[in-house]
């Protein structure tokens, strides 16, 4: 019987873990919003992340800082601006074991980054929440809504 109890225990311990990081997919609108109400300044670009360096090798929950270039145009409230190159430093971040990586495309995609004293940066963590690849023409037009009304 203490076995048997042992091992419910054992077993809901696991189960804790295994849902421990169960990521519903991002909602674009849900990630300005959350965006748009912290402290810091960030700022959205439609447009190519390229890295300037190799991507690290991935170490279970070990988390990696990569230089890239964003290279396209930043949404603003007053419109879009032209396309621009500028360089950033992509944080890929690890909760626990549960790591984001460096998203390895050549699509057009719609990025959150966040202006600092030392450059722009992109959070990649394990849920993927701070970018888009190939974002849809609503999910544009939504965040440009989004933008002139402070909020969606």
């Amino acid at each position: 019987m203490i076995r048997l109890g042992a091992m419910c225990v054992l077993l809901s311990a696991l189960a804790t873990q295994a849902v421990a990081l169960s990521c519903v997919p991002p909602d674009i609108k849900n990630t300005f919003n959350y965006l748009h109400a912290a402290p810091k300044t960030d700022v959205m670009g439609l447009g190519k992340v390229t890295a300037m360096e190799p991507v690290p090798e991935y170490i279970r929950g070990e988390d990696r800082h990569i230089s890239a270039q964003f290279e396209g145009a930043f949404l603003r409230k007053s419109g879009q601006t032209k396309q621009q190159t500028v360089l950033l430093t992509v944080d890929i971040t690890c909760v626990s074991v549960w790591c984001g990586n460096f998203p390895k495309t050549d699509k057009q995609m719609l990025v959150f980054l966040q202006k600092t004293d030392i450059g722009y940066q992109m959070e990649s963590g394990p849920c993927g929440r701070h970018f888009k690849i190939s974002p849809t023409s609503k999910d544009i037009r939504g965040l440009k809504q989004c933008l002139k009304n402070n909020g969606c």
